[in-house]
C-alpha cells in the first residue's frame, strides 16, 4: 500500500534535503563528502553530452569526461562548499587522476543524485560511507 502525501500547493512548501555521504577514497589516501547534484547541476553535468549536428540533422552523444565532471560537481569539504568552486578547472584536475578514485565518487554521485537506477535498493548503504542529511529551503 502506499503513502497519502500531502497535495503542493506553492513553491514554499518544497523543502529541500541534499543528500550526502563521506566516502573512502583508499586510491587517494582521503575520504571526501560527495553530495546529491541539484536539479539544476544535473541539467549542467548532462549538457555537454548532447549537441545536435545541424548537417546530418541528428543528435549526437559525447560521453568524453563524464565521471569527472560529475565527481568535480558532487565533492564537497567538511563545511558543504565545493572542493572545485569552477568545474571546469575540477575537470582538468581529476581528469590527472588515477581512474580507479574518480571512478568510485562518480559511483556514489550518480546514485545520490538518482542517476544510477540499478542502485536504488542499496541507497545509503555504500560499505564504510556515512550518509547524512542537509536541509536548506
Amino acid at each position: 500500500m502506499s503513502k497519502t502525501l500531502p497535495v503542493l500547493s506553492s513553491a514554499g512548501q518544497i523543502k529541500v534535503e541534499i543528500k550526502k555521504e563521506l566516502v573512502p577514497v583508499e586510491e587517494w589516501g582521503y575520504a571526501v563528502w560527495v553530495h546529491e547534484l541539484t536539479a539544476g547541476d544535473v541539467d549542467a553535468y548532462r549538457q555537454p553530452m548532447f549537441s545536435f549536428d545541424t548537417d546530418s540533422n541528428s543528435m549526437k552523444i559525447n560521453m568524453a569526461e563524464q565521471s569527472i565532471r560529475i565527481c568535480a560537481n558532487a565533492m564537497h569539504d567538511e563545511t558543504g562548499n565545493r572542493i572545485y568552486s569552477d568545474i571546469e578547472t575540477g575537470i582538468e584536475d581529476l581528469g590527472s587522476k588515477g581512474s580507479a578514485g574518480v571512478a568510485v565518487v562518480a559511483a556514489v554521485a550518480q546514485r545520490l543524485s538518482g542517476l544510477n537506477t540499478s542502485d536504488k535498493v542499496n541507497e545509503g548503504n555504500t560499505e564504510g560511507g556515512r550518509t547524512a542529511h542537509s536541509s536548506s529551503a
